[in-house]
C-alpha cells in the first residue's frame, strides 16, 4: 500500500512540469533546468563527454558564454533509441551553438499541479475511508448470528 502511494505521489509531482522550446534568440537563465537536443555532429563531437549515441542532455544551466555556448550540469541524457537515463559523468558540459538543434526550458504547470494535488488528496481520503470501513466490519461483537457448523 505504501509503495502504491509513493508511486502515485512521484507521478503527480512529475506531471507538474513540461519542457517547451525557447525562441531561437533567447537563452535559458542560469540556474534554470533545460534540455538541449543535439545535432548529429553534436552527438558525435560530445560523445567523449556525454557518452555515445546521446540525442539530448538535461540539467541545470551553469553559465552562458558570450558566443552562446551553454554550460550545463547534466543530470540525465536521452539516447538516440529513446531511452532516458541518469548521467554518470562528473562536472559540467559545454555545448556550443553549432552542436545543438533545440533548447527547451522546464516550465511549471500551475493548473495541472493543482488538479494533481486535489486528485492525490482525494485518492488518499478514499483509501482511508475504505480502510476504516474494512477494519470496522471485522471488529466488534457477534451480532446474533448462528454459529458455523463444527
Amino acid at each position: 500500500m505504501g509503495a502504491v502511494l509513493a508511486i502515485v505521489a512521484m507521478t503527480a509531482s512529475q506531471a507538474c512540469y513540461v519542457y517547451k522550446p525557447i525562441t531561437a534568440n533567447a537563452t535559458p537563465k542560469i540556474g534554470q533546468r533545460a534540455r538541449v537536443v543535439l545535432t548529429r555532429d553534436g552527438t558525435a563531437e560530445l560523445a567523449r563527454y556525454l557518452g555515445p549515441n546521446v540525442a539530448s542532455a538535461e540539467g541545470v544551466v551553469s553559465a552562458v558564454g558570450g558566443d552562446g555556448t551553454l554550460v550545463i550540469g547534466v543530470t540525465f541524457v536521452q539516447m538516440l533509441g529513446g531511452a532516458r537515463q541518469p548521467w554518470t559523468g562528473e562536472g559540467v558540459v559545454s555545448i556550443p551553438v553549432e552542436y545543438r538543434s533545440e533548447v527547451q526550458e522546464r516550465i511549471f504547470l500551475r493548473n495541472q499541479s493543482i488538479v494533481a494535488g486535489v486528485a492525490l488528496i482525494g485518492g488518499l481520503v478514499a483509501i482511508a475511508v475504505v480502510a476504516i470501513r474494512a477494519g470496522g466490519a471485522k471488529g466488534g461483537t457477534d451480532a446474533g448470528g448462528t454459529s458455523p457448523p463444527p
